[in-house]
């Protein structure tokens, strides 16, 4: 078995590929990382959309795409961009059970709290700590060291044989803890990492997910903790802006064909950023839950046995009746014609006068800003449990003649039925200290 690599620049890999199948050695083509095909993952690679052009050339070799992180949307749209037809298609449960989740707010003192948790928690023990720029893997990876920790950084400014000397001492437990962008963990498979923790906030919840992924394979318990800020939000959200910009096919090269690409990725990288950002200030719903159910999955909160920070505390709830908020939503779908994302429901709901919102004059409608006195991620909250709860469905559906995929809300009639006439309450738990923002 030989691992060719991508290089669609020159059709080295094709012909290595004919060769094989010419001699009858050609047995099946593996994609792994498959997510990387689809514009609506969370790291898409242009150089993946050639992968397509193998089941036209070798049309009766079986092809195999693996990833560990695929939303219904995705999965479609690598069906799709690779040409599968009829494929069959293997799903397991997503959820970790020896993961313990938590999300602890980022302070100036962050490295002093890192340093804190792992000698309270995993002292000795092997992890990963994810930072968002090149400097701050560097600059964490030195602190730690100050503060008498066994730490390295690893990240793609640094010398190959650097790297590879730095992943093999962090492998032979020479080194604890690595400090690393993203790129560090692609096939990686470490058994006993105790903890993976991110300095700043990841760019999806596929990303988070696949990262944190990363820790307990050995099926011991091992801790996922994430240091969030708003803050961090800002910069992630520029780092996605001039990622876009310079994929764009007028600084790389790329035929103009590919022009529409590069809004689409940028809307598509900003509306998974915000979905984290939903999972982050969450602090009611069960971290497992908020994650399953972004991969379509369904989840109850008891299966939690408190191993995240939301189902560990000891805090004081209250329960509120939304119907009402719910019916109006449910009603917003349909007055917008069922053609538009969860996220432009929203935005209508709560009073917003974006571009978008004027340009297919919403802002008109009489729901508009019905739910301004809702906070937007108790507004979220509520639309989430209609779509999780299959009042409103999630339809994937192709976009236009590029191959995008895109989901828009629809409402499930039956029950949409029942809860317009009556026979149906919604009630959500609140911490008391948003109660006095959801009366209505």
């Amino acid at each position: 078995m030989r691992d060719f690599g991508l290089n669609w620049g020159s059709d080295v890999l094709l012909r290595h590929l004919e060769s094989l199948n010419a001699r009858a050695l050609l047995a099946r083509i593996v994609i792994d990382e498959a997510h990387c095909v689809s514009q609506w993952g969370h790291d898409f690679r242009p150089d993946y959309q050639g992968l397509g052009i193998l089941k036209q050339k070798f049309p009766n070799t079986p092809v195999l795409a693996l990833t560990a992180t695929a939303t219904a949307s995705v999965k479609e749209d690598v069906v799709q961009a690779l040409g599968l037809v009829n494929c069959i298609i293997f799903r397991q449960s997503f959820n970790r059970p020896n993961l313990w989740y938590s999300v602890i707010p980022k302070t100036k003192k962050c490295v002093e709290d890192i340093d804190k948790f792992i000698k309270e928690n995993h002292f000795d023990e092997c992890g990963i700590i994810y930072c968002l720029s090149r400097m701050d893997c560097e600059k964490v990876a030195e602190k730690l060291q100050e503060y008498g920790h066994k730490a390295a950084f690893y990240h793609g400014n640094m010398d190959p044989a650097q790297r590879a000397f730095i992943q093999k001492q962090w492998s032979k437990d020479e080194i604890n803890i690595i400090c690393a962008t993203v790129a560090f963990g692609m096939g990686i498979n470490k058994p006993d990492v105790r903890f993976v923790i991110h300095h700043s906030l990841p760019k999806s919840i596929e990303g988070y997910h696949q990262e944190c992924g990363r820790a307990g394979r050995d099926g011991l318990r091992s801790s996922c903790v994430l240091y969030y800020s708003y803050s961090d939000y800002i910069r992630v959200k520029h780092m996605i802006s001039q990622g876009v910009a310079e994929q764009s096919p007028f600084t790389n090269g790329h035929n103009r064909t590919n022009v529409p690409n590069s809004g689409r990725i940028l809307e598509t990288n900003t509306e998974n950023l915000l979905r984290m950002v939903s999972y982050c200030e969450n602090d009611v719903d069960c971290r497992r839950l908020l994650q399953l159910v972004h991969f379509g999955e369904k989840f109850g909160n008891g299966n939690c046995k408190k191993t995240c920070d939301n189902c560990s505390k000891i805090k004081s709830f209250t329960e509120k009746d939304v119907t009402e908020t719910a019916k109006q939503m449910v009603e917003l779908v349909e007055l917008t014609g069922q053609q538009f994302s969860s996220a432009h429901i929203l935005e209508i709901y709560r009073g917003s006068l974006s571009q978008f919102v004027k340009k297919h004059r919403h802002e008109t409608l009489s729901l508009h800003g019905a739910g301004k006195h809702l906070a937007k991620g108790e507004a979220s909250r509520i639309l989430r449990h209609l779509v999780t709860e299959d009042f409103l469905v999630e339809e994937v559906k192709k976009s236009d003649i590029y191959g995008s995929v895109s989901s828009v809300l629809k409402v499930n009639e039956p029950k949409a039925h029942n809860l317009r006439a009556g026979r149906q309450t919604i009630v959500l738990r609140f911490p008391f200290s948003v109660v006095a923002s959801v009366v209505l």
